[in-house]
């Protein structure tokens, strides 16, 4: 399945993102220009990530890379929830570092 984004307007200039699909070498590329360009434009993002049903390290790693841009532009990045697929890369991540 290719990935869904869905982009909802939210309060405070802040932007929702809906995911679904595969986030994957795939696409990470084309979603990191989507999300990084809306992150410059607005106050903070918040990402539901329940429905990505496959997902692979270049989607963990374009995670890291937009918390720590969101990070040096002062801006706010969340993920609201989160898929079993992703929670398991998370945790496995976890248990090396």
């Amino acid at each position: 399945m290719k990935l869904k984004i869905v982009r909802k307007k939210a309060e405070n200039n802040f932007l929702h993102f809906t995911l679904a699909g595969e986030m994957t070498v795939y696409s990470a590329g084309k979603l990191k220009d989507v999300l990084l360009n809306e992150l410059k434009s607005c106050s903070g993002i918040t990402i539901d990530l329940a429905e990505i049903d496959e997902a692979d390290t270049s989607g963990f790693q374009l995670l890291l890379f937009l918390k720590r841009e969101a990070a040096n532009l002062g801006k706010s990045f969340r993920i609201t929830e989160m898929s079993s697929r992703l929670r398991n890369i998370f945790n496995l991540y976890k248990e090396i570092v």
